[in-house]
């Protein structure tokens, strides 16, 4: 499925997308930081779930999820596609900026075609009694 976002037009194959992004968020971390997030991230930023999730991307599923401070966080998100047209324009949602990103350097063999989606910086309220 093509999607124009701003000025950028990506091609996103959402079923591949679902089962990668699915996968990590049924394995993903348990750490204080992470638990933080899937807890307030819906809260603090409402429509960031309904714009990933019609993308095909679970939210709680990134490859990678960076916390900075205890309260501020940066999570990057695989999706299976491919980037047919580059945009100039910088987008955000719920003022959190998006950055799309070809060059991404995980540590685990990625779906072929692929990008990123770099999510942050994201300040949480911290609600766990960590």
């Amino acid at each position: 499925m093509v999607f124009n976002l701003e000025d950028w037009v990506l091609e996103i194959d959402i079923p591949a997308t679902m089962e990668w992004t699915g996968r990590h968020a049924s394995e993903h971390c348990t750490c204080g930081y992470c638990e933080n997030f899937y807890r307030t991230v819906d809260t603090a930023y409402p429509h960031m779930r309904p714009f990933l999730t019609q993308l095909g991307v679970d939210i709680e599923g990134p490859d990678e999820f960076c916390p900075f401070e205890p309260t501020i966080c940066e999570a990057t998100y695989v999706v299976t596609g491919s980037i047919l047209h580059r945009g100039k324009t910088a987008f955000s949602v719920d003022g959190i900026p998006i950055q799309i990103s070809d060059k991404l350097d995980m540590d685990h063999t990625l779906p072929t075609p692929s990008f990123g989606f770099i999510v942050g910086l994201m300040e949480l309220p911290w609600v766990l009694d960590e």
